[in-house]
């Protein structure tokens, strides 16, 4: 009697292999979402207050404080609130609290267009960052140093979206 050999997968082992790639993308699909609003709340509020950081820090290094207003870093910043051009963030504004400062950049609303002088682009912002702010909270040491720290309390962006600036 000749044995043949067992070509081919059974029945059963199929459907334990698309179960198990179920239970991955049930788990997987619900990461990655997070994932792409986490990368676009970080890539693009850091990319929008970047330059407005580096003039509160040159500024509280020479006078040991948060500037009073935003007219007093000069001609890169000259308004509380300024539009940006940078991606999905509609404007970026800063304030004076104590020897602090703060920063707030807003989002666009989904479909919004940019301003004609940022190309006029139509948006798509992510539902969870839909017209919502994040505060960024410069805090000034004696020595003049400044730490930047997310205000997760007044930011209207969720915990889990919010950019991490270490």
């Amino acid at each position: 009697m000749k044995k043949t050999m067992q070509k081919g997968f059974t029945l059963i082992e199929l459907m334990i292999v698309i179960a198990i790639i179920g239970i991955l993308a049930a788990v997987a699909i619900p990461q990655y979402q997070l994932y792409t609003v986490r990368t676009t709340s970080t890539s693009e509020v850091t990319s929008a207050i970047r330059p407005l950081q580096l003039a509160i820090s040159e500024y509280a290094v020479m006078n040991r404080e948060a500037p009073a207003d935003a007219n007093t870093l000069g001609a890169q910043f000259d308004g509380s609130e300024e539009k940006s051009c940078l991606g999905r963030v509609k404007t970026v504004g800063y304030t004076k609290s104590g020897t602090d400062g703060r920063i707030t950049a807003t989002f666009y609303a989904n479909g919004d267009t940019q301003d004609a002088a940022c190309g006029g682009a139509k948006l798509t912002v992510p539902a969870d960052l839909d017209s919502k702010t994040v505060v960024v909270d410069g805090v000034v040491s004696p020595s003049g140093a400044v730490k930047f720290v997310i205000n997760s309390t007044v930011s209207t962006v969720d915990d889990k979206y919010l950019p991490k600036l270490d």
